[in-house]
């Protein structure tokens, strides 16, 4: 680590504290709120209660100090750990800074909009709209944040802490689930959005006739189109003018890709999980043959598969053990 003598050098945290990993998971509640809210507020018309508010308050408290905690947060650069708050403003102001500042502003902007929105409808909803592009911004971003860095950072921690391989699989199905989920939303609004333009006469909203419908049913039905998109599932919602036609072959193109991707992602972690069981399967079978052709009892059975279990788990963790040290060993060599 590379470290000065100045003040602030002893609340200088490095980017794998288990504080600031803690922080960051946070971040990730925080950037889910975000890609949820921002294309749902942007397509559908809600009006903002007092929790959602309440809400969106908290998200920019915590952006706000993330922002000056970023420069008390030390940086990886050349395979050494900068340390030195001189050098960790520098490399910030370079590089986020400017635009953390602009979406942190951004926020506590909107939060304005929403309370003059909330009390005084007439006034605060036409300035709503026209900031609606501006705050897309802070989706592009956040969402660059979510999978290159908080995302990843804190799955993989959460990955390393888990010892059963089946564990670690179902995990990454999750996160695969996530992404699928989140893209599908995305193509939700974006969908309900298109069958709302106002320069079109003939949309899909209205030719389904559920113009009045609530925001609910509406985010569903949308939700339930752009999901079709994605599996060989159909339902009667089509698109009715260019615009739409236009959008659907996007998706449909994207849906081509993105399912068959997925497809072959999951299958090939489920291989991965029965070739690491295959062999400790086959020795549990072995034993069980052993166990009925001598006639044991039930319960000496259980204790020795129990056992068994215990020892194999304990010489896997001494395999890795044993590993880090060799490596150890090499990096003192060189």
């Amino acid at each position: 680590m590379l470290k000065d003598k100045s003040f602030l050098q002893k609340f200088v945290m490095p980017p794998s504290a288990a504080t600031r990993m803690l922080w960051d998971m946070l971040g990730i509640l925080c950037v889910c709120y975000d890609v949820f809210m921002i294309p749902f507020l942007g397509a559908f018309d809600v009006t903002l209660n007092t929790g959602m508010i309440a809400v969106s308050i908290a998200v920019a408290i915590f952006w706000s100090i993330d922002l000056m905690a970023m420069f008390l947060t030390g940086f990886h650069t050349s395979g050494l750990i900068e340390m030195r708050p001189s050098r960790i403003a520098k490399n910030y102001l370079q590089t986020w800074l400017m635009l953390d500042l602009v979406i942190v502003a951004t926020d506590w902007f909107f939060i304005a909009m929403q309370l003059q929105q909330r009390y005084t409808p007439a006034g605060g909803a036409k300035s709503l709209r026209m900031f609606r592009s501006i705050r897309m911004v802070r989706s592009v971003k956040l969402l660059s944040v979510l999978r290159f860095s908080k995302a990843s950072m804190a799955m993989d921690l959460l990955r390393q802490s888990l010892r059963s391989p089946a564990m670690q699989t179902f995990v990454q199905v999750v996160e695969a689930l996530i992404v699928i989920l989140t893209v599908n939303h995305i193509i939700c609004c974006m969908w309900y959005y298109i069958g709302t333009y106002d320069q079109d006469p003939i949309t899909w909203v209205r030719v389904a006739g559920i113009e009045g419908r609530s925001t609910f049913y509406l985010y569903l039905t949308s939700l339930h189109w752009a999901m079709t998109q994605f599996t060989p599932a159909g339902m009667n919602i089509q698109a009715t003018n260019a615009r739409e036609r236009i959008f659907v072959l996007i998706v449909d193109l994207l849906g081509l890709c993105a399912f068959s991707t997925f497809v072959s992602s999951i299958t090939t972690r489920m291989t991965q999980l029965r070739s690491i069981r295959k062999d400790q399967i086959q020795r549990e079978r072995e034993l069980r043959t052993f166990f009925n052709d001598n006639q044991l009892s039930l319960e000496l059975m259980s204790r020795i598969e129990q056992y068994t279990r215990t020892k194999a788990q304990a010489k896997h963790d001494v395999r890795v053990l044993q590993a880090d040290l060799l490596l150890c060993r090499i990096f003192q060599q060189r």
